[in-house]
């Protein structure tokens, strides 16, 4: 995240100083990438942050995570 925001201010002056369509579409998706991220990672808390993601860890199984990734063996014994 931090690679992707350093450059924020720098193309924010860019645009001021000269603007053009392609600074500001850049400046775009630079953006978006770093929300992405931020919601993504649960970074600053946003959804919950650290204790949403180890909530979410331990309820999740050993069995159900083989079950959705479709390797559980099928024994019966």
């Amino acid at each position: 995240m931090i690679a992707s925001s350093v450059f924020l201010p720098l193309e924010i002056w860019e645009i001021v100083h000269t603007p053009t369509i392609l600074k500001v579409v850049v400046l775009l998706v630079n953006i978006a990438a770093v929300v992405w991220l931020i919601m993504s990672k649960r970074l600053f808390g946003v959804r919950g942050g650290q204790a949403a993601h180890h909530a979410e860890q331990a309820s999740a199984s050993f069995l159900n995570v083989e079950a959705k990734a479709g390797t559980l063996s099928h024994r019966t014994r």
